[in-house]
């Protein structure tokens, strides 16, 4: 089973969706949109983790 997220670019602001078996800290990324390079940082990963459990609360 794959588990896709959606990621967006820190500049054009497109969203896309990614498999997240592809994301580790250190991770570089092109856009498809704008071909804009970008790193996966713990930072982002633990804001991730925020986002997940959030949802995971949420009733669906």
């Amino acid at each position: 089973m794959e588990l896709e997220i959606a990621f967006e670019c820190p500049q054009c602001r497109k969203r896309f969706a990614q498999n997240l078996i592809d994301y580790a800290p250190g991770t570089r990324r092109l856009c498809p949109a704008c071909g804009m390079e970008t790193i996966l940082t713990s930072d982002c990963l633990q804001s991730f983790r925020a986002d997940l459990e959030s949802f995971c609360r949420q009733p669906h």
